[in-house]
């Protein structure tokens, strides 16, 4: 029988956004084969009693491992993001292809919550190498830049993604990614950082699919609904929203975080998940058992 692992990459700010998330996974996680490992270059995650009486392996990252991505490139990248000796942050997500030991692996951004409550992380394992959701920004959208919002258009932005809802894969968010054992190993974390440091790139993702695209691969699309975003979703609006929220399995705020930000009715969707979240977290903290 396979093995894979469920791996989340954070440092202690996203702490929050990973306990809220695998509250939302509680019953997917009863039924896992999957093992839950953890990277981080902070110190203050690998101690945290929640992470440690959850995960399976926590990785400490070690100066030689992140010397190399002091070649990375980082003109493209926004100011505010850009992180000394690494680039930015999110290149991080590179150490996902490495060899853990695993046939496959899952890997999720920890600022998403899941809207699905019988999900089980079996849905997430494909008959291919790499599997992900294609990005749904304006362009998808088709919105023009200043373009107001009207009913109109967001009746148009909603009967385009139910009538798009498997697609290609043209580009990839990387908030979600199905890894199997082909591309799992150090020539291709090599090869990953190798890419960014040749050329500046904005976005992580933007080298994990040229990456991908370069490489003699089965690679397939999951549902548009396995990594809803931002975008799409205030684009909608509440109305159009709330229609679609039912097929929505991975909600994923992408952009400002709900923890960090004025509650609207959008960040009030992952805050009601983390408020029924706090008794679970604190049950796993004190190490009793799940028992819902």
């Amino acid at each position: 029988m396979k093995k894979g692992a469920i791996i989340f990459i954070l440092d202690r700010n996203y702490l929050i956004a990973l306990k809220t998330f695998l509250y939302s996974v509680r019953s997917a996680l009863k039924h896992r084969k999957e093992d839950i490992v953890v990277f981080t270059n902070d110190s203050e995650v690998k101690n945290d009693i929640f992470v440690q009486n959850i995960a399976d392996r926590v990785i400490l990252f070690t100066d030689e491992q992140l010397e190399p991505f002091a070649s990375i490139k980082s003109d493209k990248v926004l100011e505010r993001l850009k992180i000394e000796k690494i680039g930015k942050y999110t290149f991080l997500k590179f150490f996902v292809f490495s060899d853990l030991g695993y046939d496959y692996h899952l890997f999720f951004d920890v600022d998403m919550i899941c809207l699905k409550p019988d999900f089980r992380f079996s849905e997430l394992i494909m008959d291919c190498d790499f599997a992900a959701v294609r990005t749904m920004g304006p362009n998808y959208l088709n919105i023009k830049s200043g373009e107001k919002k009207t009913k109109e258009k967001q009746k148009e932005i909603y009967e385009k993604i139910i009538s798009e809802e498997n697609t290609f894969l043209p580009n990839i968010n990387s908030g979600l990614m199905y890894i199997g054992n082909k591309l799992l190993g150090q020539k291709s974390v090599d090869a990953l950082v190798e890419y960014a440091s040749s050329e500046s790139y904005e976005l992580e993702q933007l080298v994990t699919f040229k990456f991908i695209k370069n490489r003699k691969v089965n690679k397939k699309a999951f549902s548009l609904f396995y990594n809803f975003t931002h975008i799409p979703s205030v684009k909608l609006g509440k109305k159009y929203f709330k229609k679609i929220r039912p097929k929505i399995v991975f909600l994923h705020f992408n952009q400002k975080k709900p923890w960090n930000e004025e509650r609207n009715w959008f960040y009030n969707i992952w805050h009601k998940t983390h408020s029924k979240s706090l008794d679970w977290v604190f049950r796993i903290e004190k190490g009793k058992s799940d028992e819902n």
